[in-house]
C-alpha cells in the first residue's frame, strides 16, 4: 500500500525468510561459516541456535541458496514426526521414490543408505538440515544420530546439521543422547543485533526494496525507540517497521516519527484506548482556581546538597505530589540552569564519583575499560528503567537550543534526582528532568572479563568459569555447577535467577542478569549506594 508513496519496488519488512534481504552481521557470518565448514567436516552434527525471530531460517535459505551443484539436500521443515515419519520425508526429498508400501524403519534406512552411496560414488555430498529441531522428540533424534553410522570404510556418508530455538541444548543434555551430544562438531548461537546493527538493517532492507532518496524514513530517535522496543530482533524490527510507515503513509509524512511510531507499537498490541468520563465543567474550574492558588503560595524547592551528603527529596508545603507535576510541566522557566556540554566532561566527573584512586590524567568512557569498568549506552521509556539498571549514569538531555546536554546521576528517589552538574551536586525533580531527557543514558558498571553481550554456550572458558563461580559464591557452594563448558545445569541456575528477578527466562546470562547477579554478589556500585556515600 505505501510501496508507491515512499518510491519502494518491494515490500522492505516482509518477515518471509527471504535470503536475498539477510543483513550480514558478524554473527551472522560466523553462523554461515560454521554451516559450510559442516561440508568438509568427516562426521558429527553441526548445532545453531538462535532465539525467536533472530533470522535461523533465513540464514537456513541463504546457505541452500549458496551450496554447490553436486550437494543433494533435504530440508526438514516440520519436525513435528515420528521416527518413521521423518524418515519418510528424508526419502521424499533425497527423491527416492522406489519404496515397498507400508515400508519398516529397516526398509527406509536402507533405501537411505543405498541413496548416501549413489550420491558417494557420483562425487556428491549429501546433507540433512531440521529447522526447529528443537521439537523433535529425543527417540527421533536417536534415530538421526543412528544415519551418521551410515558409511564406507573412508568416509561417513551424511552430514548433519540441527537448528533450533536455545532449548534445544537442554534436549540434547539428557543422559540418553549423550552419544548424538558427543558427536556435535560445531556450535553457534545467533544473539539478536545490536543498536549499530538495527540502524544498518532497517537501511540495508531499504535499499533492497528500491528506495533511492538520502532522507532517512527512520531518523535516530526512531531506530534507537525502535531497538529498545525489540531488543534488537529483526522479526520484531520487521513488524514494528511495516506498521509504522503504514501509519506514515496514511499521515502523509515523508518519515517515521516517534509519534507514529508509538501508535504502531500501539496498534500492534492490540490496544485501545479507554473512553474517559467526562468531567463536569463546574469541577474544572474549581480544580484550575485550587492550583493557581498553590503555584502562588507554595514555592518548589530544588535542594541544594553539599559534598558527601544526600537530602531526601521534599517539597514545602503539603503539595500533593500530582498537583506538584502539573506545576512542573505548566511552568514555563526551566530549573535545570547547569549542565556538561559534552558527554566526555559529564563521563569524567561521574568516573571520578564512582572509581576511587583513579591517576591523575582524565578517566573517560573511553579509556575506563582499562580499570575494569565500561560505559554502556542504552534507552528508556521512563525512569523505572533506569531504577532497574540502578548505575551511576549520564542522562541526554535535549535542550531548547537544539544541542544535546547532559548530567550525571548518582542517586534517585521516587520523586527526584541526585545530579552531579559544573555547579555541583544537586537535586531536581523528575517531572522536570523529563521535560528535557531525551530518554538515552549511559551507565557505568564492571562487567567479566572480556564480556561483550551475553554468556551462553560457545561462550569464552574463562568467561563461563566467572559465571559459574558467581553462583557458587551467592549459592554458598565450594563447587561450581560448571567448568569450562556452558552445560544444563548453569543454564537451569541461570533461568531460575532470572525468574526470581523478573527477567526474561531465556538462560543466557545479558546484560541485565549479569547486573543483578552483581548487585546480588555485592560488588555493584548503584544508585542507593551512592545516595549515602557520593563525594567529589
Amino acid at each position: 500500500m505505501y510501496k508507491k508513496y515512499f518510491g519502494l519496488t518491494e515490500s522492505p519488512f516482509s518477515i518471509a525468510p527471504n535470503p536475498e534481504y539477510l543483513y550480514m552481521t558478524e554473527r551472522h557470518q560466523e553462523a554461515l561459516a560454521h554451516l559450510y565448514h559442516s561440508l568438509e567436516s568427516d562426521a558429527g552434527f553441526v548445532l545453531l541456535t538462535g532465539d525467536i525471530g533472530t533470522g535461523k531460517t533465513t540464514i537456513c535459505r541463504s546457505f541452500l541458496d549458496k551450496l554447490p551443484s553436486n550437494t543433494n539436500v533435504a530440508f526438514i521443515l516440520n519436525p513435528f514426526l515420528s521416527g518413521k515419519e521423518l524418515l519418510h520425508v528424508i526419502c521424499q526429498e533425497l527423491n527416492i521414490s522406489e519404496l515397498p508400501d507400508n515400508a519398516t524403519l529397516r526398509q527406509l534406512i536402507h533405501a537411505i543408505y543405498n541413496q548416501l552411496l549413489k550420491n558417494h560414488s557420483q562425487d556428491k555430498k549429501t546433507v540433512l538440515l531440521i529447522d526447529e529441531a528443537q521439537h523433535l522428540h529425543p527417540k527421533v533424534l536417536e534415530l538421526i544420530r543412528l544415519l551418521t553410522n551410515l558409511e564406507t570404510d573412508t568416509q561417513k556418508l551424511l552430514k548433519i546439521i540441527l537448528v533450533g530455538q536455545p532449548e534445544l541444548n537442554d534436549t540434547l543434555a539428557k543422559p540418553e543422547l549423550t552419544q548424538l551430544a558427543q558427536r556435535i562438531i560445531a556450535r553457534y548461537h545467533i544473539s539478536p543485533l545490536s543498536l549499530k546493527e538495527t540502524n544498518a538493517y532497517i537501511d540495508y532492507r531499504l535499499r533492497m526494496s528500491g528506495y533511492m532518496s538520502e532522507r532517512k524514513l527512520f531518523p535516530l530517535p526512531v531506530v534507537k525507540r525502535i531497538y529498545h522496543l525489540t531488543k534488537g530482533v529483526p522479526r520484531l524490527i520487521n513488524t514494528i517497521c511495516d506498521r509504522a510507515l503504514l501509519g506514515a503513509y496514511s499521515q502523509n509524512l515523508s518519515a517515521v516519527d516517534l509519534k507514529i511510531l508509538a501508535k504502531a507499537v500501539t496498534e500492534l498490541k492490540g490496544q485501545r484506548k479507554k473512553k474517559s468520563k467526562k468531567i463536569p465543567q463546574s469541577w474544572i474550574i474549581a480544580a484550575t482556581v485550587v492550583m493557581l492558588l498553590l503555584a502562588i503560595t507554595t514555592p518548589l524547592v530544588v535542594d541544594k546538597v553539599q559534598p558527601g551528603e544526600y537530602i531526601k527529596a521534599s517539597v514545602t508545603g503539603s503539595v500533593d505530589r500530582e498537583v506538584q507535576d502539573i506545576k512542573l510541566l505548566k511552568s514555563n522557566k526551566l530549573l535545570i540552569t547547569s549542565y556538561y556540554k559534552t558527554l566526555t566532561d559529564a563521563s569524567i566527573d561521574l568516573i571520578s564519583v564512582v572509581k576511587k584512586n583513579l591517576p591523575s590524567r582524565p578517566v573517560t568512557c573511553d579509556n575506563v575499560e582499562e580499570f575494569g569498568w565500561e560505559c554502556r549506552s542504552a534507552i528508556a521509556v521512563s525512569w523505572d528503567t533506569v531504577r532497574e539498571y540502578n548505575r551511576p549514569a549520564v542522562i541526554t538531555l535535549n535542550n531548547a537550543d537544539g544541542e544535546d546536554h547532559y548530567l550525571a546521576i548518582t542517586g534517585m528517589s521516587d520523586t527526584h534526582a541526585q545530579v552531579l552538574s559544573p555547579k555541583g551536586i544537586e537535586l531536581i525533580a523528575l517531572t522536570e528532568l523529563r521535560r528535557q531527557w531525551s530518554g538515552e543514558f549511559i551507565y557505568l558498571w564492571q562487567p567479566p572479563k572480556g564480556f561483550k553481550d551475553s554468556i551462553f554456550f560457545n561462550s569464552r572458558v574463562e568467561l563461563v568459569n566467572w559465571l559459574a563461580d558467581a553462583f557458587a559464591k551467592m549459592d554458598g557452594r565450594k563447587e561450581r555447577l560448571a567448568s569450562e563448558e556452558y552445560n544444563s545445569l548453569l543454564r537451569q541456575r541461570v533461568m531460575l535467577f532470572q525468574r526470581d528477578h523478573q527477567l526474561e527466562e531465556d538462560g543466557i546470562a545479558g546484560v541485565e542478569t549479569l547486573l543483578k547477579l552483581n548487585e546480588k554478589l555485592g560488588v555493584a556500585i548503584t544508585l542507593s549506594q551512592l545516595d549515602s556515600n557520593s563525594k567529589r
